[in-house]
């Protein structure tokens, strides 16, 4: 069988296979997008930007971030209930409560469905 064709976003004037995106932060009326080989700074509002991302791709972790599974390597639990993520590339970001069970369901989900777990 031959594998679909890689899905992909535009945002603004900019356009990028879903795969290759690691995180986008809102910065006040900008989002910044990384990718694997680049960063953009594009004039659009993470709200529009998450609702068209697939769910199996990655999710908002914070009012301020969405962040694809690939990026996260490591994540541990804090003394007031919210989770620690630290990307690829050692940035570290705070979960608050409110996402840390959803979150955790989605790696629980995906651990199984690789057969880890």
């Amino acid at each position: 069988p031959v594998p679909p064709p890689p899905r992909a976003v535009r945002f603004g004037s900019y356009s990028w296979p879903v795969t290759a995106l690691r995180l986008i932060r809102a910065e006040e009326h900008y989002i910044r997008v990384v990718t694997k080989e680049q960063e953009v700074l594009v004039r659009y509002r993470l709200s529009d930007a998450v609702t068209q991302l697939p769910e199996d791709a990655g999710m908002r972790v914070h009012r301020s971030y969405w962040l694809s599974y690939d990026a996260i390597v490591e994540h541990a639990p804090l003394p007031d209930s919210r989770l620690l993520l630290t990307l690829w590339n050692g940035t570290t970001v705070t979960v608050p409560r409110a996402h840390r069970k959803r979150l955790e369901a989605a790696f629980a989900a995906r651990r199984q469905a690789t057969g880890q777990g």
